[in-house]
């Protein structure tokens, strides 16, 4: 089951909430963004300069993993918002990507 669901362009950006002191992997659901039979391959890119990223991979063809690790918060801050950018080349030879807001809460 994924965490989220990216959306196309022009719609609200998904939000994954985490725990700063949370480090696990996060699916990420790339299915509106291909086409009927279009599958993803390859590694994915992935870039949020403000948080820790780990390992990313292709999942059953349509999702991908991002690690996202433990980081800190600034002081007094209830929640600091990150943005991540995903992209994954198709079988189709295309290339699709989506970002992320990341909401780190204390």
């Amino acid at each position: 089951m994924p965490d989220i669901t990216a959306t196309t362009p022009g719609r609200q950006r998904p939000r994954i909430d985490k725990h700063a002191g949370e480090a696990r992997p996060y699916i990420v659901d790339l299915s509106p963004l291909l086409g009927g039979a279009d599958l993803l391959t390859g590694a994915p890119d992935v870039a949020c300069a403000s948080l820790p990223i780990g390992a990313a991979a292709v999942r059953s063809g349509r999702h991908i993993s991002v690690q996202i690790d433990a980081s800190s918060m600034p002081d007094g801050r209830p929640y600091a918002d990150h943005t991540m950018t995903i992209s994954c080349a198709t079988v189709r030879g295309a290339r699709v990507a989506c970002t992320v807001t990341v909401r780190t809460h204390a």
